[in-house]
């Protein structure tokens, strides 16, 4: 009896090669365990917003209770701009340089761009001027990266608690 000779399968696209060698990174279930949602938040963060956005919406799939749990420490950009309160935004705004915050912003809404600069001491205000060049996204990205970075920074300081800002405490200003 001849046997059909082995093959070893290919992978369907790049893009799942991609997410699989990726998702070696994430925890198993074990670690899952011990850490949960700031474990593999804190992995989501050293990603690039589209892999975030991608595993993010595979584990919102696949396991919605861990992806919530996820999201009370997932920390973006998006995060600062819209949920920090204006004492927040503002420490985190003057411990970054004002081309970082200029950068960070292009692309974004003149309401959001209103809302940082309000909250920049008058001598930055003044400076700002916005990015008005086509700019590579991936520096657009790493601005966003460094805002969130310096949140992080301040969150690992004890200035405050990020599970109290994205998660389901409610704030008192």
């Amino acid at each position: 009896i001849r046997r059909p000779p082995r093959s070893t399968p290919k992978p369907s696209s790049a893009a799942s090669d991609v997410y699989k060698r990726q998702s070696q990174y994430l925890p198993k279930g074990v670690d899952f365990a011990r850490g949960g949602g700031k474990s593999v938040a804190d992995i989501l963060g050293k990603m690039t917003p589209f892999e975030e956005e991608k595993f993010l919406e595979s584990i919102s799939q696949e396991n919605p209770e861990l992806a919530e749990e996820i999201k009370k420490y997932h920390l973006t950009f998006e995060d600062v701009i819209n949920n920090f309160p204006d004492n927040l935004l503002r420490d985190i705004m003057n411990s970054i340089e004002l081309d970082t915050i200029a950068l960070a912003l292009k692309g974004r809404n003149q309401q959001d761009i209103d809302k940082v600069i309000n909250n920049l001491p008058q001598k930055k205000q003044a400076m700002f001027e916005p990015v008005e060049t086509a700019v590579p996204k991936r520096d657009v990205d790493q601005a966003k990266k460094a805002v969130v970075e310096a949140a992080r920074q301040m969150e690992k300081e004890g200035k405050f608690s990020l599970e109290d800002i994205l998660g389901s405490s409610d704030m008192v200003e």
